[in-house]
């Protein structure tokens, strides 16, 4: 490696750690909180349920990004039954997970569907 590569890639990874820091600790300047528009702020409670059904919904309902073409696809069911479960006892968490997992394991492994 030579000189001028090893200055390039100082300069690159310090900013890399500017903007880094620049970034994260923007937040940590200000004296107070901003102030936030009310309609922003009542968004911001279903920024979590959204990332989350963002990151869920294409792994159950693709298939290697297209629609399923059988309808033995054990997703689908374990998504069903975690549901069912969820409007049946909607505080129970780990009751939603395990009728989702249960289902998914006994139609994926016990009757070998996809």
């Amino acid at each position: 490696m030579s000189c001028g590569e090893a200055v390039y890639g100082s300069l690159a990874v310090l900013a890399l750690l500017l903007v880094t820091v620049g970034t994260r600790g923007f937040f940590l300047v200000p004296d107070s909180e901003p102030r936030l528009p009310h309609w922003l702020r009542r968004s911001f409670r279903h920024a979590p349920s959204a990332a989350l059904l963002a990151m869920v919904a294409p792994e159950v309902l693709l298939s290697q990004g297209h629609w399923p073409a059988d309808w033995r696809d054990a997703r689908l069911f374990a998504v069903a039954a975690t549901v069912a479960v969820y409007l049946w006892r909607r505080d129970s968490v780990t009751g939603c997970i395990l009728a989702g997992t249960a289902t998914f394991l006994v139609l994926r492994l016990g009757f070998g569907w996809i």
